[in-house]
C-alpha cells in the first residue's frame, strides 16, 4: 500500500468517526430536551431572555408543579413557531401560551424550541366598560 492510499484511508477513516460521534451528540442533546409550558410573562429582546410563569404539571417529572417562573436563554440556536410557520422574539407578547424546548446547561435553561401555541388574553383599555359590565350612570 502506498503512501497516498494509506492517507486517504486515514482520512476517510477519520470521517466515518467524527460522524458518528456526531450523530451521538445529538442523541445526547435529544435525551436531555426538557420542556416547559405556561404564558409568557416577560420577553427582554435586547438580553435575549424571556421568563416563562410554568403551569403545574407543565414541567418535567421531580420539578415542583406549583406556578412558578422560568427564566430561558434564546441564542442562535432557537428556533420560534407560531401556526407551523417561524416567528422571532420581537413577536412575543406577554400573556401568550407558549410551549419551551430547552436544554439546562451551566445554570441556565437554554431554549431551543419555542411554540406560540396561543394569543395574549385579551386586555380591556383603559377607560373603557367591560362588555360584560353593565354601564353605570
Amino acid at each position: 500500500m502506498n503512501h497516498l492510499t494509506r492517507r486517504i484511508g486515514m482520512v476517510a477513516l477519520a470521517g466515518a468517526l467524527l460522524g458518528a460521534m456526531s450523530g451521538t451528540l445529538e442523541a445526547q442533546l435529544a435525551q436531555g430536551l426538557m420542556r416547559a409550558s405556561g404564558k409568557v410573562a416577560v420577553v427582554d429582546v435586547q438580553e435575549s431572555l424571556l421568563r416563562l410563569e410554568t403551569e403545574p404539571g407543565a414541567r418535567q417529572p421531580g420539578t415542583p408543579s406549583a406556578i412558578q417562573p422560568t427564566l430561558f436563554v434564546i441564542d442562535e440556536k432557537t428556533r420560534i413557531t407560531e401556526s407551523g410557520k417561524p416567528a422571532k422574539l420581537p413577536e412575543l407578547e406577554a400573556g401568550e401560551h407558549v410551549t419551551v424546548e430547552y436544554i439546562a446547561q451551566g445554570g441556565r435553561n437554554l431554549a431551543r424550541l419555542i411554540t406560540i401555541e396561543g394569543p395574549a388574553e385579551a386586555t380591556q383599555p383603559v377607560g373603557q366598560p367591560s362588555p360584560t359590565m353593565p354601564l353605570t350612570r
